[in-house]
């Protein structure tokens, strides 16, 4: 029962029409009729569905309590007052501990880069090149040849022949013939021969260096000499007979004898010498140019993204956990005590 001003719960009784006081089991239901008749002004708050139950909290915990002013309008005025004050503050914590996070991770890094970049270059080139060539060249053939042939050549023919013809009516003809000979062939020959093949392509030296032989690429020189001899014999003998009967009468004989003897030397010397010397140079020039040209774009976009999570610190887990827990708050208890000063402080 009130002793100095009125208790709470006699106001929320009024407010729903009770003449006389209500047991416990109407309390939950004169705080909810009772909450908006009181609470009939605005204060700020996170959550505007989150008023009701502070309001309704409020009257709870000071329900037995006698307000702190003579007249509910003063009580009121002044509860709108401190409401209005410390709302905003507590706002922020009610809205802080919503803030969902892991305890036990100490980094959590995301890193976003966007990197865009265009570049343009120009390449230019003029290349010009003239190329001169000489080539000399000079080739020395020098050769000799001596050559001797000889030729001896002796021979003795002879040949007989004896022919007798009778007719006298009747013909008789006999013949025979005999042809022996001896033939003898000699012959020799020689030959001397000096061959020299100097040539050069004269890239350090002159043409004079190649008559004192001072400097040759390739040099071949032959010398010799050679001998032949032939000797040839030969020998024949031949005879014929034949005879034959004719009728007519006649006698005829006929004898020959024929013999040759032939004998010489043939001698042949020749001399041959070849020199030969050819010459050749030959120059090229050229000349070659080439322009080139190019343009490059280039357009780069690059995307970056990055992101560290777990625990890197030494602390332990223990620590972290017992470091969590005292950020702990009861808000609503706070608020609660902050409205102290508005009822009775004696009982």
């Amino acid at each position: 029962m009130s002793k100095y001003t009125a208790e709470l719960r006699f106001i929320c009784e009024n407010l729903c029409g009770y003449t006389d006081s209500q047991g416990l089991s109407k309390v939950e239901e004169i705080i909810a009729k009772s909450a908006p008749l009181i609470f009939d002004f605005d204060f700020p708050i996170f959550d505007e569905d989150y008023k009701i139950p502070l309001e309704k909290k409020i009257l709870r915990h000071y329900y037995l309590r006698e307000i702190g002013f003579e007249t509910l309008g003063v009580w009121k005025l002044k509860l709108n007052d401190k409401l209005n004050e410390i709302m905003p503050y507590y706002n922020q914590l009610y809205k802080s501990a919503l803030l969902k996070f892991n305890p036990l991770i100490d980094v959590d890094v995301k890193t976003t880069s966007n990197t865009a970049g265009t570049g343009n270059t120009d390449f230019s080139q003029s290349d010009t090149k003239n190329t001169t060539e000489t080539e000399t060249k000079k080739d020395v053939y020098a050769s000799a040849e001596h050559s001797a042939f000889e030729l001896t050549k002796s021979g003795t023919a002879s040949g007989e022949s004896t022919s007798e013809d009778k007719n006298d009516g009747t013909l008789t003809n006999s013949s025979s013939s005999s042809n022996s000979g001896s033939t003898s062939d000699s012959s020799t020959s020689s030959k001397t021969y000096n061959d020299n093949d100097d040539y050069s392509d004269t890239p350090q030296g002159s043409v004079g260096n190649l008559n004192n032989l001072t400097y040759l690429t390739n040099a071949r020189h032959k010398h010799g000499n050679s001998e032949d001899t032939t000797t040839s014999k030969g020998t024949s003998t031949g005879e014929l007979t034949s005879s034959s009967t004719d009728t007519t009468k006649s006698t005829a004989k006929n004898t020959a004898t024929n013999k040759e003897t032939t004998s010489g030397t043939e001698s042949t010397t020749e001399d041959k010498t070849i020199n030969s010397t050819d010459n050749v140079d030959s120059s090229r020039k050229g000349t070659a140019s080439g322009d080139v040209t190019s343009n490059t774009n280039i357009t780069n976009t690059q995307n970056y993204v990055e992101n560290i999570l777990g625990k890197r610190g030494a602390q332990t887990y223990s620590a972290m956990l017992n470091e969590f827990r005292r950020t702990f708050l009861n808000i609503d208890a706070m608020i609660l005590d902050e409205l102290s000063d508005l009822f009775m402080t004696i009982y």
